[in-house]
């Protein structure tokens, strides 16, 4: 009978003691986000948004420079060095290089 009990022990001994844990980790995507404000002519409008001269191009609303915090859209791009150009009715009112780095929030500030 003890027998019975030690390989049992043993048995159930085994089979707790394979589990092996595993953790998982998980990064920040490689992702960067920019706001567009003005307190001037832009505000409320829509801009055409330009990437590293025709990379990438999408259209971003501007908010006012007190709604940034709360009403602000966002805009997701890669993290790293970008040309960053500004268009309202084909004129070009922002154009600068800029970097933006695993998730930061840039603010773009048009006049």
């Amino acid at each position: 009978m003890k027998t019975i009990f030690k390989i049992l022990f043993l048995f159930l001994a085994f089979l707790t003691s394979c589990s092996v844990p595993k953790s998982t980790v998980m990064g920040l995507p490689d992702q960067g986000y920019l706001v567009f404000v003005s307190d001037g002519q832009y505000a409320d409008k829509t801009v055409h948004v330009t990437l590293d001269k025709d990379k990438a191009s999408f259209n971003a609303n501007v908010v006012r420079q007190k709604d940034f915090d709360i009403k602000a859209p966002t805009y997701q791009i890669a993290s790293g060095q970008w040309t960053l150009k500004v268009m309202y009715d084909n004129k070009v009112i922002y154009n600068q290089k800029i970097f933006l780095s695993p998730q930061q929030t840039k603010k773009v500030i048009l006049p």
